[in-house]
Order: structure tokens, then sequence, then C-alpha cells
């Protein structure tokens, strides 16, 4: 009997007296079993079975890696549960949940490690992390404001919105809005008017939206190092996104204006600022000045930082596309610039994205699983899958006794979005 070429309706009833074990081994016999089973009503029924409770998931996201065309919805929500329960049970991390409206935004100094900011529809939500616990500590209400992006340190929170910068000063034990930072054709300036700062700015003829894909922002003690990802000025204006501006938080004033490049970075001492070609990196402290410049023969592809040394990985000044997949490495000390290690080759496979380093060790990322090695020899130290049916990884942010995962859940509807943090004791 052709079991496959059976009635519809009659597979269906078979199917029914099947367990969980037996409907796998089916669908993983070949590509016609596979299809044959890949069917809501059965996958629904032991669902039930296993009283799983589906929750507000995004059913349209399909992942574009399957080989055999996606699982369908109810299928997709087993995998889900069977994956995070395994995970639970050989206690690879504890996950939470930061309910929001509007969850994107996760902002950190890297010297405020126990601090994280979430973006929500009513304003900001700041957390402490104490022993592996997400602690909710304050909101900081804005109300009908686009952010842009969020830095801080343990005396201010600086919001980017569409008309400059919300400053705000840590002012017994909370932090309260102080005042704001704008441009004001080319000049930058500071008013407590709040009103002012909203009306300045207009959008009109002749004049356009000038963007920053990765604009680059820091703070360092009470000076400010920002670029303006998102304003309006006349066209000829546009090569002011390719400028890091410097703001003395504390004496209000405006220090400096440096020409960039697009790769830049910083830690909690400098400012790791590339010059405009490209070909160099300067290193700025908290008093503006410039501790060290690192030259290079070829190109800044990617700067990384841990606790020990700046790591630039250069490419070559020119090439044909696609870009090249191998790169040096330049070992570098933090505090003054001499080479430390010999130069290593590592090849960045193509859809890999680069997450910071931490420990020599460096964190790579596909649509499947987080991968972490050894810089030094290339060597996988550890390799570990992400739930990546129903959400997208934003960042990782490593910590002294672990690992902390940043997911977004893949939500287009109007409903409450979720943001998930993994934290690897």
């Amino acid at each position: 009997m052709d079991f496959l070429s059976t009635n519809e309706d009659v597979m269906e009833i078979i199917f029914s007296f099947m367990s969980l074990k037996e409907l796998l081994k089916c669908s993983s016999i070949c590509k016609s079993w596979y299809y044959q089973t890949n069917r809501n009503s059965l996958w629904k029924r032991v669902c039930i079975q296993e009283q799983i409770q589906p929750e507000e998931w995004n059913w349209d996201a399909v992942d574009d890696e399957w080989k055999l065309g996606a699982p369908c919805d109810w299928k997709k929500c087993l995998m889900n549960f069977k994956k995070t329960i395994y995970n639970w049970k050989r206690n690879d991390y504890r996950r939470f949940f930061l309910e929001g409206s509007k969850v994107h935004t996760v902002a950190n100094d890297r010297s405020t490690s126990d601090t994280l900011l979430v973006e929500n529809a009513a304003g900001l939500d700041m957390y402490k992390i104490r022993n592996c616990n997400i602690i909710f500590f304050q909101r900081l209400y804005l109300k009908d404001v686009h952010i842009h992006w969020v830095t801080f340190n343990n005396n201010y929170v600086i919001v980017r919105f569409d008309c400059g910068f919300i400053v705000f000063k840590l002012q017994n034990g909370n932090y309260k809005e102080d005042y704001f930072i704008y441009n004001e054709l080319g000049a930058i300036k500071c008013t407590n008017e709040e009103v002012v700062i909203r009306t300045r700015h207009t959008f009109s003829a002749g004049k356009r939206c000038i963007f920053s894909q990765n604009p680059f922002y820091c703070l360092l003690g009470n000076v400010l190092y920002f670029q303006f990802d998102s304003y309006c000025f006349p066209a000829h204006h546009s090569n002011d996104a390719r400028v890091i501006h410097v703001w003395n938080l504390q004496q209000r004033k405006y220090l400096l204006k440096i020409n960039c490049g697009s790769n830049n970075n910083y830690d909690r001492y400098y400012a790791y600022i590339s010059n405009s070609e490209g070909t160099a990196v300067s290193a700025y402290n908290s008093f503006c000045e410039v501790c060290f410049t690192v030259k290079l023969d070829g190109i800044i592809y990617k700067l990384n930082v841990n606790e020990t040394r700046l790591i630039i990985f250069e490419g070559p000044k020119t090439y044909s596309p696609p870009p090249p997949k191998t790169y040096n490495v330049l070992f570098c000390n933090k505090h003054t610039g001499e080479k430390e290690l010999p130069t290593q080759k590592l090849v960045v496979n193509e859809g890999y994205i680069l997450f910071e380093n931490f420990s020599d060790i460096l964190f790579m990322v596909n649509h499947r699983q987080v991968i972490a090695h050894k810089i030094y020899n290339r060597s996988i130290i550890w390799q570990k899958p992400v739930p990546h049916f129903l959400y997208v990884l934003k960042m990782i942010l490593p910590r002294e006794n672990g690992l902390m995962i940043f997911l977004r859940e893949r939500i287009t509807s109007g409903l409450a979005s979720t943001a998930s943090v993994f934290l690897d004791p």
C-alpha cells in the first residue's frame, strides 16, 4: 500500500494515533514524508497534549534557511517550546521578559554594566542587574519623543531625539531632566526651555534629513562624544555626518569637532576615533586630549575593545566587489597604542556579524547560533543555538560572571512586543 498517496482524511486519522516520537520519525524519513506531516492539525494536537499555550507570536515570520521549507505554525511553536525546556534543564541561561509596546533600545556605557535602559511607549525604563536578576529601578517619562539612541553613565542619561538631546542628571538618587542640547545652523547650543527646542527645527522645502547609519556616541565622565544621526539642514551640510562633536555636560560648553571615518569605538577610558580616510585611529580621553594614534598600512574594517587591548581588523585600501573575507588583526595596548602580539589573519564568513570582544574571545553570530572562539588560533570554544524562529538577535554584552544576550520578538502587528534577556550564569 502506498501510504503517501492515501486520501488526506485517512492520513489525518492515521497520524492522529501516532505519538510525538513517531511523528518526528515519520517527518525525517524523506522530503515527501516531511511535507505530509507538516500540517497544523497534527502539531496543534501535540501542543495541546503537551499543554503548550501559544503566545502572541508573529506567525508570518519564516526562516529562509530551512532546507525542506519552513515548519508549519504549530510545529514551530512546539520546536521553540522544546528548545526552551531543554536549555532550562541544562541550566544554560536564565530568561527574562521586558514588556513594552516599543522595545528596541538597549544602552550600556561599559562602565555601568549593572544598568540597562529599555525604550517603551511611556519613555525609558531603567533596570538594575543584581545576582543575575533584573530589577526595575526608574522610569524616565518622555512624552511624544521619538528616540534615536540613548547612552548613560553613573551621572547622566543622554537621549537623542528628533530635535537634539535631552540631558538627565542624577539628583538625590534619581535621574531628572536637566537641559537640552541642539544644533542651530552648525552651532551647538543648550537651553532649559522645552518649547524652544521642540519648535526650533521644522521640515521645509530646501532642507533634508541627514542620516548616519551607525552614529557614534559615548560618555567619558562629563564629556559627551556624538554624531548627529538625524537632523534637518540644507544639503551642503551633509559632510557634517562625518564629524564627531564633543560637549562638556557639566560646564554646558562645546569643546571640539573631530573629522572621522565610519569605524569608531569606545570603553570607559577612551573614545577610539578613526580618521576620515580610515587609515589611522586615535584615542581621546575624558579631557578631549589625543593620548595616542595607531597608523595602518590598509584601512580599518572593524574596531574591537576588550579589557586589555584595542583590536583592529585591517583590510586592503582598494578591492573589487565583493568585500574581502580575510583581514589582518592587530593587537594594540589600549593605553599606549603599541602592538603587543603578532598580526593574525582572520577569515570572516559571509553573513556573520562581529560583536563586542571580551578577554580575547570573539563572539560571532549567524542566523542560528552564537559562536565564541579564541582570536589567536581561531579555535571554537563553544557555540549555542538561539531561538531564531521567533526572535531577532540584537546585541551580545559580555559580563564578568557570564554573557548577556538581547533578543527582540518578531512582532509586526500592533500588539505589545517583548524584549528577552538571557543571562548565562
